[in-house]
């Protein structure tokens, strides 16, 4: 009886994973990244882990004051350059991800015993995981110190919190 039902959910997960690449054909590339981004945070959780609030830092970085034009054309370029790297890594990572949920017992479910596509899983891990970091890494080449400070959440002198709006204005709220 598991098996069969392990079997159903393989298939519908397989399915999905078959749509989303379908629906590349019919959107905007960045569209489609995007959402590739997503699908894979709500599919794959820790195997895609970052992926999506990583990208998002960088439009949050070209909205912080005080960008100048020379950062915000190099935030572009690092955004453009994580978007296409992560579209090549995506599918190592669903492919990875969908193998290793095809059967589990309850022991490799659980992680107490290995699964025969785990490798696989982790090194697709630590994949996004150094892609996730390039995106830090170029976030800390582009920004500066307080630029980067505020990216992470401190708050200006002027009261200003992360996103940019007074704390008086988040109060009224």
């Amino acid at each position: 009886e598991s098996k069969k039902i392990q079997k159903t959910c393989e298939k519908m997960s397989r399915l999905n994973l078959q749509t989303m690449r379908r629906l590349r054909e019919v959107l905007p590339e960045e569209t489609w990244t995007k959402l590739s981004m997503a699908y894979a945070d709500d599919s794959y959780g820790k195997s895609a882990s970052g992926v999506q609030r990583a990208h998002a830092r960088f439009g949050r970085a070209m909205k912080l004051d005080g960008i100048n034009e020379q950062q915000e054309a190099a935030l572009e370029s690092a955004r453009a350059d994580y978007g296409v790297a992560w579209v090549g890594l995506f599918p190592r990572v669903a492919n990875a991800t969908e193998d290793q949920r095809a059967y589990r017992t309850a022991d490799q479910f659980e992680g107490d015993a290995p699964g025969d596509h785990d490798d696989k899983v982790d090194q697709a891990s630590d994949k996004v995981e150094q892609l996730v970091e390039g995106a830090q890494s170029s976030l800390a080449t582009i920004l500066t110190a307080d630029q980067l400070a505020l990216m992470d959440g401190e708050k200006e002198e002027s009261g200003r919190g992360r996103w940019g709006r007074s704390s008086r204005s988040r109060r009224a709220e």
